[in-house]
């Protein structure tokens, strides 16, 4: 099964997942070792970040082989066109009231669906079209997975970012949510994604 290191680099599910030669079949040996031994930083490179991305995409090319559960199609079916179109004052329709949610670098302890739906009201005050479309998803049981493209504008011209999102679902909604987010293009752009939430009270360090 998957090392203790990539279940946690990664974010999944360890006990849900094919094994390591199986999911990463195709990955040059090369390219895989020297992103799984590199150190988790706040800010990846863009090689970890582009060989994480291909591992995850074998990752779910196994899991796709698994039945889906009815939960997991309408949970998708009914998040899928929010994120085209994001209203933060309903994302909570999403999650259970006690929901865990983590999105990685910056919102490393959980926060509530309250407190992320603050946290979309501050992303959609700043970057007024911002779009989410799924790439690709997956599930397995009660966990969903999700490659995600984010895009808005900034200062009149287009930006692109990804997220790699695990949802572990308890009927049609989350009570997890672990989201790994490429934000090196936000950076390249000067934004500081951290900016974006400061004053909101999400007991961060």
């Amino acid at each position: 099964m998957w090392s203790h290191a990539v279940g946690e680099k990664w974010l999944v599910d360890k006990a849900s997942l094919p094994t390591y030669a199986d999911a990463t079949e195709g990955v040059r040996d090369a390219d895989r070792d020297d992103a799984l031994d590199a150190p988790m930083e706040d800010t990846p490179s863009t090689f970890v970040i582009s060989t994480a991305r291909t591992i995850a995409r074998e990752i779910v090319r196994e899991i796709m082989k698994s039945n889906v559960s009815p939960e997991a199609e309408r949970f998708i079916e009914r998040v899928i066109p929010w994120w085209q179109r994001i209203e933060p004052a309903t994302v909570q329709q999403f999650f259970h009231p006690e929901a865990r949610i983590r999105w990685l670098p910056n919102i490393r302890r959980p926060i509530t669906p309250e407190q992320l739906r603050g946290v979309f009201e501050r992303i959609t005050q700043a970057l007024p079209d911002v779009r989410v479309d799924c790439l690709l998803w997956a599930a397995r049981e009660n966990i969903v997975f999700a490659e995600l493209r984010i895009t808005a504008s900034v200062a009149g011209e287009p930006l692109e970012w990804g997220s790699l999102d695990r949802f572990t679902l308890r009927g049609e909604r989350a009570i997890e949510q672990v989201a790994y987010l490429d934000l090196e293009p936000l950076r390249a752009r000067g934004i500081e994604p951290g900016a974006l939430l400061a004053g909101l009270d999400l007991g961060q360090d």
